[in-house]
């Protein structure tokens, strides 16, 4: 497997290459299978100490007869001290910021370590 900067280096250009795609995702609980189509937008980079990073905006459609539901996801990934670390919320406004923020803080911690 690749290092972590590399792997998100090979993200962000699989990105510009491709930012829409189709998704298959399985809820367990009633054991359907829904469609999405996805949708991923490059953010501004991430403020860290880490070896590299990368934040995006992923939202999902539903593409099945009947479902409705959508949803949008703040994605951060990190490369620090040898790992992939990755902060995700469906939260919106000030509270993407606040997650941001955390993930940061954690990202500086590990750095120190």
């Amino acid at each position: 497997m690749a290092d972590a900067p590399t792997l998100i280096a090979e993200y962000r250009a699989w990105l510009t290459r491709c930012g829409s795609y189709h998704v298959t995702a399985h809820d367990l609980p009633d054991q359907a299978r829904h469609d999405r189509a996805a949708t991923t937008v490059i953010d501004a980079d991430p403020v860290t100490d880490a070896d590299a990073a990368i934040a995006v905006t992923r939202s999902f459609v539903a593409t099945d007869d009947g479902d409705t539901t959508s949803s949008t996801h703040h994605v951060s990934y990190f490369a620090v001290r040898g790992l992939l670390l990755e902060a995700t919320t469906t939260m919106d406004g000030g509270d993407v910021d606040l997650v941001a923020r955390l993930a940061a803080q954690t990202v500086w911690k590990l750095h120190a370590l």
